[in-house]
């Protein structure tokens, strides 16, 4: 992905995982927190979020995969991410 460094930290067989990343593309150190939750439907869910009145930005084609974002009440940032096929 260019000058971006990407690494996806977990146990073998897990469903969780870290994400480490290079402060590139205009993110500086610790102003980017979200939290990434797998879509086997994102644009259904990205509808769904949206019919009930959340601001979704997104869905969008990305280097790394498909992903959308969204904000709860109290200004937590979310990811919704269609799943990336093995070798991506």
């Amino acid at each position: 992905m260019g000058p971006v460094r990407w690494l996806q930290v977990a146990p073998k067989g897990a469903r969780t995982s870290f994400v480490l990343a290079t402060a590139e593309m205009g993110f500086t150190p610790g102003n980017l927190a979200a939290t990434l939750l797998e879509s086997t439907d994102l644009d259904a869910d990205c509808a769904e979020l949206a019919q009930a009145g959340i601001e979704v930005g997104g869905p969008a084609d990305y280097p790394w995969g498909r992903q959308a974002t969204f904000a709860d009440p109290d200004g937590n940032t979310w990811v919704l991410a269609a799943p990336v096929s093995a070798g991506f």
